[in-house]
């Protein structure tokens, strides 16, 4: 019997009516996948940059950020 193993992929997405920009996750976003836009002073979130590190999870107050497995 062979077995296998396979990672397992994960993301991270942000709900956009639960986030207040406080912008708490930008501080532990080592990817600058979460930044404030300094014009509107609003957190961007740039998925492309996000490497599911899961820190933003942890450290947002309003609990807007989730991890989802794929």
């Amino acid at each position: 019997m062979e077995h296998r193993v396979e990672p397992i992929g994960q993301d991270i997405s942000r709900n956009e009516e639960r986030c207040v920009h406080c912008g708490l996750c930008t501080s532990v976003c080592a990817t600058q996948a979460l930044d404030i836009d300094r014009q509107t002073m609003r957190v961007e979130f740039d998925y492309e940059k996000c490497v599911a590190c899961e820190l933003c999870v942890k450290v947002c107050p309003v609990k807007a950020m989730h991890v989802y497995f794929t």
